[in-house]
């Protein structure tokens, strides 16, 4: 079995879409389509499985929402008895951990605290530095799916303002979990009990401390020394110049007033300088700032409880559309004596690969387990085969997943009959 550094685990397909394509696929034994009833019990087996996943899945996302209810913070429901202290914080730390899972199986990656630094360590494209102040979270937690390069513009002094792209790596998926200390020196009022959730989509690597709270925006060593070298020269500048005209023995009083004036004028010209470039370097920060924001309107995807409900469906769907394959391909590809794990994933990769231009790094682990707890798989040795499609009707229907499927113009029974001819 292959495996990818450069290749995702996640399958960028629909589930429908993916039924639809594995309907019109001529499979290697037959060299020909799905057809008729065949067609019609395959699609029927395919919505078995997504009912047999959402039903699964439901009950991860109600245990989801009991224990993520109490650090909630839109929730707008009161609980009927308190919990004491040292409950509250298992719970709290329960939440970390079932998420957790959840996006591992939804495929995201987890950063440590120092990949998470050295992603943001330096400028933005904008040319700003942020600083994060750590001490404020009691924990936080960063998982991301997919990296990518996208293309933006922007405009620099440095290039007479013309429009010029850069290169910006991203991540495709960002979910950012956070939970505030209560002794951090935080405003007045500031949620120190609840977990925050975010869930964003295409955002720039080195903008993601912008989402994060407590960041600031820090001066440059240019900015810096714009604003402070002026300043100093023409404090420097005025207070020799005062002491070489004030005091010397013999000035005419007319003369002393003029070079006086002149040690002013020059201090207020560098006090000017001064002044515009900190006013320089404000424009820049507030346009870089609401150049994010409208960025962020519409990289943001969910918030809070609404990010469990859309990690759950994103797992439940990977689920499906592992499951799908492996069992299509050994169905309607292999050979009868089946194929080795290896084979199998190297083919369906290959499939992906050349028939939808996908390259994926298929878990083939996940897949294999996923039908042999179902039943549909059979070992011979290394070998693995998939029982026939009738067969895997009535192992699912025994279920009790066949009443809850949108029926098809015929019973499961009627299909099952004629596919054992």
């Amino acid at each position: 079995m292959a495996e990818y550094e450069d290749r995702e685990h996640f399958i960028p397909l629909r589930v429908t879409d993916l039924i639809n394509f594995l309907s019109r696929d001529p499979g290697s034994l037959t060299n020909k389509p799905l057809l008729g009833d065949e067609e019609r019990a395959f699609r029927r087996f395919a919505h078995m499985l997504i009912t047999h996943y959402h039903l699964e899945y439901h009950d991860h996302l109600c245990d989801l929402k009991d224990i993520y209810g109490w650090f909630d913070p839109d929730a707008d429901t009161k609980p009927l008895e308190p919990i004491a202290a040292e409950d509250m914080t298992k719970r709290r730390d329960q939440v970390f951990t079932d998420v957790g899972k959840l996006l591992e199986k939804a495929n995201y990656t987890r950063l440590s605290r120092e990949e998470l630094e050295q992603v943001i360590e330096g400028s933005s494209a904008w040319g700003l530095e942020m600083h994060v102040n750590w001490e404020i979270f009691d924990r936080i937690e960063v998982y991301y799916r997919g990296e990518q390069i996208v293309r933006r513009s922007y405009r620099s002094m440095w290039r007479l303002w013309m429009k010029q792209e850069v290169d910006v790596p991203t991540f495709t998926r960002l979910v950012i979990m956070i939970k505030q200390k209560s002794d951090n020196g935080l405003p007045a009022g500031s949620d120190t009990e609840n977990v925050y959730m975010k869930l964003f989509k295409y955002m720039p690597k080195m903008d993601l401390e912008m989402v994060l709270p407590g960041t600031t925006i820090k001066l440059s060593k240019f900015d810096k020394a714009m604003i402070t070298y002026p300043v100093l020269m023409g404090a420097g500048l005025v207070a020799y110049k005062l002491i070489q005209d004030i005091f010397p023995e013999t000035l005419p009083e007319l003369e002393m007033l003029k070079k006086v004036g002149g040690t002013f004028a020059l201090a207020a010209l560098l006090a000017g300088y001064a002044y515009r470039s900190y006013y320089s370097y404000s424009v820049k920060k507030t346009t870089y700032t609401l150049q994010l924001t409208k960025s962020l309107y519409f990289q943001n995807l969910d918030s809070n409880a609404g990010v469990l409900h859309r990690l759950l469906d994103e797992a439940e769907e990977q689920e499906v559309r592992e499951a799908l394959l492996a069992y299509y391909y050994l169905w309607r590809h292999a050979p009868s004596q089946g194929w080795t794990p290896r084979e199998l994933d190297d083919y369906i990769e290959e499939q992906l690969k050349v028939k939808l231009n996908l390259e994926i790094d298929f878990e083939i682990g996940d897949a294999t387990d996923k039908l042999e707890r179902l039943g549909l798989l059979e070992k011979s040795g290394n070998l693995l085969r998939v029982v026939p499609l009738a067969k895997a009707l009535e192992l699912i229907e025994k279920r009790g997943l066949g009443d809850s499927v949108a029926s098809e113009p015929d019973t499961g029974d009627d299909l099952m009959q004629k596919l054992k001819l």
